[in-house]
């Protein structure tokens, strides 16, 4: 990171092309650094305590990203709303579920067969 923001600072005092195409490798670098540490810290997490479900998903969590909770003002009428909304809450179920079989190959565990389709993605089951 300090190799990064030398070169940032070097390409904004020379603004030259070279400087800042050094900065953005770097940039690139620290980033991917990054994304392998954290890849690393939630398999570790998993791994520690294979059997704790609240720890599992306290990973899943940690990996999903959050969305921005700004308010919106709709103008379309209320079906064309609630229309894009069930495709939302849709999308966000299949994401979910991607995410989840990804984990579990990621860190070999196997997903529980009594929470299996027969095409092996996860039950969703609402809490009614």
């Amino acid at each position: 990171m300090k190799t990064r923001d030398n070169w940032r600072k070097k390409a904004k005092k020379a603004n030259d092309p070279l400087s800042w195409t050094a900065y953005r490798y770097f940039r690139q670098e620290v980033k991917r650094d990054i994304r392998i540490a954290e890849q690393e810290f939630v398999a570790e997490q998993i791994q520690r305590i294979p059997n704790n479900t609240n720890n599992i998903w306290k990973a899943i969590r940690h990996c999903i990203a959050n969305k921005s909770t700004s308010q919106r003002i709709f103008s379309k009428d209320d079906k064309t709303v609630a229309d894009e909304f069930n495709q939302f809450f849709v999308s966000v179920g299949q994401s979910t579920v991607n995410k989840i079989i990804s984990l579990a190959n990621e860190c070999n565990l196997t997903l529980n067969q009594n929470y299996l389709h027969q095409d092996n993605t996860p039950f969703l089951t609402s809490s009614h």
